[in-house]
């Protein structure tokens, strides 16, 4: 028993236990716990006698209540609750001070309690796939916070103190009912990702022109393109100068079942491929002469590069033409004859990834 109250990490997941072991008490150096994956209904008080806890992992359990005397265990840093049946959060979990990540995901949340706000050292908050309907103004206090997930919710707007949370780096806000965001939002000048998609945006504040940092911006449900050119346009009632381009305004949705590319978006994956895979745009001018027929031909020819083809599509246009040449060298084509200028230009027209082009302006000398 004196090496069992040593303990320091202890891994109870993936078992059937739908209770705390009332063992678990005496273990007072216990710094780790896992207890995911079993079926507990309720996190009971006697989980704040563990002092020295720093981590705690109940998610996937069955769990509807959790004890006020979880305030207890105030060496807390992670605590993870996804995956249950929790509809509400105690106000004394604005006690756990050293609290830096707390995902509350796929939950039955309806409100956040404003203790929220006392949790000065959160980095990481996940409350996505919840029934919450307005996130509390005191969010503006979590001056550390650098990821927001509030995703699958039904917030039809942000509190303006959101703007305070000027250390966020990604924030994603998919899948709401946003109708507009508050001016405030242009004071988070560290964003770096931010995920719009399936929302009712009619535009965007003008104050987005100060997120400078931004690198990726998600206005639909699968876009094809991280970043997007925005334009100002006056607001038709306000007059107020806002931000639109050609997704806006987006057409309201029905409440139907709904699965797209973006709800398996992971901010914190997508940044990582981004730095991978810079895409360029550019537009540029390309003067070409030819030899034909005798003649001199003068091409002169405008062209808007785009982002170079996914891996997929090379190795697809490679194959085509691997077989191609595989053909012609076991007898499609007679031997010793040579193909043909016309045939050169089929093939090369048939293998040529099209990309959108812009009209070419050409200009013929005769010799």
């Amino acid at each position: 028993m004196h090496k069992l109250t040593q303990l320091e990490r202890l891994d109870l997941g993936n078992n059937e236990f739908s209770e705390l072991p009332e063992v678990l008490e005496q273990i007072q150096n216990l710094k780790e716990l896992w207890m995911d994956n079993n079926s507990l209904q309720i996190l009971p008080g006697s989980i704040g006698k563990l002092k020295q806890l720093v981590y705690l992992d109940m998610s996937k359990n069955r769990i509807e209540t959790v004890d006020l005397d979880i305030s207890g265990c105030e060496g807390l840093e992670d605590l993870l609750l996804s995956s249950n049946m929790l509809q509400q959060l105690p106000d004394s979990i604005g006690l756990l001070k050293r609290l830096t990540t707390l995902k509350v995901d796929d939950n039955q949340l309806t409100i956040l309690p404003n203790a929220i706000g006392n949790l000065s050292l959160l980095e990481e908050f996940d409350c996505s796939c919840n029934e919450l309907e307005s996130l509390p103004s005191t969010i503006g206090y979590l001056h550390n916070l650098r990821t927001l997930a509030v995703d699958e919710n039904f917030l039809p707007e942000l509190p303006r103190e959101i703007g305070s949370c000027k250390n966020v780096t990604v924030m994603s806000l998919r899948s709401n009912k946003l109708e507009f965001l508050p001016d405030e939002i242009g004071q988070m000048q560290k964003l770096r990702v931010l995920n719009l998609s399936d929302n009712r945006l009619k535009n965007l504040p003008f104050t987005f022109t100060k997120l400078k940092e931004l690198a990726a911006l998600w206005l639909s449900d699968n876009q094809s393109k991280a970043l997007i050119p925005l334009q100002t346009e006056a607001h038709p009632e306000t007059k107020q100068r806002v931000l639109t381009n050609y997704m806006f305004p987006q057409q309201p949705r029905s409440d139907e079942d709904f699965q797209s590319d973006s709800d398996s978006f992971n901010p914190t994956l997508w940044e990582e491929q981004r730095q991978q895979r810079m895409t360029v745009a550019f537009e540029f001018e390309e003067k070409k002469e030819e030899e034909e027929n005798a003649g001199k031909v003068k091409v002169e020819i405008n062209l808007k590069r785009y982002p170079t083809p996914y891996p997929e599509d090379l190795k697809n246009m490679v194959k085509s033409v691997q077989n191609l040449v595989g053909k012609t060298s076991h007898g499609v084509r007679p031997e010793n004859s040579a193909p043909t200028a016309n045939t050169e230009q089929t093939v090369k027209e048939k293998y040529e990834h099209k990309w959108p082009m812009a009209p070419k302006e050409i200009s013929v000398e005769v010799m």
